[in-house]
This record gives C-alpha cells, structure tokens and sequence, in this order.
C-alpha cells in the first residue's frame, strides 16, 4: 500500500498511480496509446455522450412528431402510447440538463482544484512546495552532520518543512472532500438512471405490442443487433480518440443519439464502419407505407434510448469507481503529509535522509506533468458538445 512507502522513496513524493488511466486503441490503423488523467477516460467519454443525447430529448407529443419527422396521426394505435413515452423522455432530459450544468461543472471545478495542487506541489524548482520540502529534509540533515552541528539551519530547515507541509494539507483536505462530494452526485445520477431504463423499458414493451408480429420480430432482431453494434462502435470511438490524444467530436442525430463526428480521412476505416451500421439502419426503417415507416421509427427511438439507458450504468459505475480512487488517493497522500508533520513535530525525529538533485528535480516533474494531463481535460471538457445535424449532414461529414 502506498501509505507504507519509504519516505526516501521517489514514490512517495510523486503523483498516486490511480490519478491517471494508461488508455490502449487504434488510430488510423495503427495502435495507440496515451496516459491521461482520470476524469478524461473513455468512462466518462460514454456518460456525456448519453448526457448530450438527453438534453435534447422530445418532451411533447407535438415535439417529439417534429424532432422524428413522424405523422402520429397515421399510426393512432401507437401514437396513443407516444405521451407516456415523452413522459419517461422528460425524466431524461431533466437530469441529464441537470448533470450537464451541475455536476459537470463540478467535475471540471474538481479537475481545477487539482490542477492549482500540481502547481504547487511542482512549478519551478524555486516555488515547489514538493521541491522546497525535499530540499529542506536534506539541509536539515547535512546542517545536523557538521560538527558543530549547525542549529540555526536545522531549526530553520524545520520551519520551513512544518510550513509546506501544513499548506498542503490545506489543499488534501478540500480535495477529499470534493471528491466524496462528486461520489455522492454520481451515485445519486447511477439510480436515477437505473429507474430511467426501468420506465423507458416499460414503454417500450408498450410500443412494441402494438406492432405486429412480423414488425416486432424486426425491431427485436435486426434492428437491435446494429443498435448494438453501433454502441459498441462508439464505446470503440471513446476509447480510440483518448488513446490517441485526439479531441473527440460529436453529432447529435435525431433516431441516433450521439454519433462520433471525425472524418474517416482522419480517424481510419472504423469510423466507415459506424456509417455502415448507420446505412444498414436506414435501410432497415425504409418502407413506401408512411404509416409502417413512422411505427418503424417511434419503435426505433424508444429502443435505442432504452438501449442506452442500460448501457450507461455501468460507465456511470466506472466513473463513481473513479472518484472512489481519487479520495483514497488523497487520503494517501494526506496520511504522508501528516506522518512528516509529526515528525517534524518531534524532537530531533525529521526522517534521515538527503535528497539528490536530480530526485528533487524528478519529483516536481512528475507533479508538472500530471498537472498537464488535468490541464488537458480541463481545455476540452466544455468544448465537445455535439452538432446538431441530420443524418445525411453527418454522413457527408465523416466522409
């Protein structure tokens, strides 16, 4: 365990290992693969995507009609069943808006505050609280080694390390703290959504028995086996973009969800293969019969969001996992801050160690370059909200 790391150890000093996530995938045909801190894995990827397709979720009969191009009119039996479905559909959009606007926010402000810790604990050699703390340990015990032994700096030296110390304590405690808090709201979106796919699965079953066999057979087969694929796909898009330190980018399709936006030309033949699954869909949906196309499409809709809703959790779950890790983590290193303190804290008792420049050096590069990974997520956590287009607008995108 972490906790019971030498105190000379390089470790000890560092970043802890569960700050950030080694993401493995393909680019362009090739294997890639990028260290990033925790909040921009692909976990998190998948959630914003299901939070980007609620917000813009029908809540109307009127509404929903317009947003799918259907006439409801031409299919009586299943448009009885639309404002129940646009019901469990509000539920959606409201606290995926509310996700959207609280609890992503508080994510990034979060990622923030460990950003300003990073900069503290590294920066440059004269400012690191890590740098100075490290430097001070070894003064104190070669002051401590001169005979005469040279109280004033040792007594100095003290000083200096009880202060650091001390201030980065300050900044473990908030951290922890937050990321209980954000523990809290994520388990808080986990049920909600779990009671989400229960009410969106139930109107399905409801849609789905006022299809024919034949028609039900359909959805239930073809159709979801490429619903599934296209999720799949996606969650391979998530994963791939992250590995390769690309900025992801999104379209908001209507019957889609939220599809991965860059140009095949870019990404490679994967990202054909979603428009493949995309074109198979639509030729699945085609009919001449206006009434069995918008049965097709309401029954469509309802499944893929339902589909989603299940498929979310458990990147939900990963990301709870994740603030999980966070908070033990600055547990960890709260406990190595305080075990120096009360050190320090005793007479004579600073651990009896000296420090070579090039470890002081190594440690306050590893806190700068843990500080630009969270720098990264945080340039970008604002900046990939979906374009709205249709499908043949996203089709002529991605190329």
């Amino acid at each position: 365990m972490a906790s019971s790391m030498n105190i000379a150890s390089h470790e000890y000093w560092s970043p802890d290992a569960s700050f950030t996530q080694v993401v493995k995938g393909s680019w362009k045909g090739q294997r890639s693969e990028h260290e990033v801190f925790i909040t921009s894995s692909p976990q998190f990827l998948a959630t914003l995507r299901y939070i980007y397709a609620g917000t813009h979720l029908p809540v109307s009969r009127e509404e929903y009609s317009r947003y799918l191009g259907v006439d409801l009119s031409s299919i009586p039996e299943i448009a009885s069943r639309v404002d129940g479905l646009v019901k469990s559909y509000g539920e959606v959009k409201n606290k995926a808006i509310e996700f959207r606007d609280k609890t992503w926010q508080a994510v990034v402000n979060f990622a923030g505050q460990i950003y300003e810790y990073s900069q503290t604990a590294g920066g440059s050699p004269d400012d690191s609280y890590y740098g100075n703390i490290l430097q001070s340990i070894t003064d104190y015990n070669l002051a401590k080694r001169k005979r005469p032994q040279d109280t004033a700096k040792m007594e100095e030296s003290k000083s200096s390390i009880a202060d650091f110390v001390q201030e980065l304590l300050g900044y473990t405690s908030k951290l922890q703290e937050a990321s209980k808090d954000l523990q809290d709201s994520l388990d808080h979106f986990d049920g909600d959504t779990y009671n989400h796919w229960a009410s969106l699965n139930a109107r399905l079953e409801d849609v789905k028995r006022r299809l024919d066999k034949d028609e039900r057979q359909h959805l239930e087969g073809v159709i979801k086996t490429l619903q599934e694929a296209s999720l799949i796909q996606r969650w391979g898009y998530d994963n791939d973009v992250t590995s390769a330190a690309q900025p992801p980018e999104y379209a908001r399709c209507a019957l889609y969800g939220v599809l991965p936006l860059t140009p095949a030309s870019k990404r490679g033949p994967r990202e054909s293969a979603i428009k493949d699954v995309v074109y198979a869909t639509e030729e699945e949906i085609r009919t001449d019969e206006a009434g069995l196309k918008s049965a097709r499409v309401v029954a469509t809709d309802a499944q893929r969001i339902t589909q989603e809703a299940k498929a979310v959790i458990k990147h939900v779950q990963s990301a709870k996992d994740a603030f999980r890790d966070l908070d033990l983590a600055w547990g960890r290193i709260t406990t190595h801050l305080q075990k120096l303190q009360n050190l320090v804290g005793q007479n004579d008792a600073v651990p009896d160690v000296t420090f070579e420049a090039s470890t002081i050096k190594s440690t306050i590069d590893s806190w700068n370059a843990f500080g630009s990974s969270v720098d990264a997520f945080r340039q970008y956590a604002f900046t990939i909200e979906p374009l709205d287009l249709s499908v043949e607008e996203w089709i002529k995108k991605i190329g």
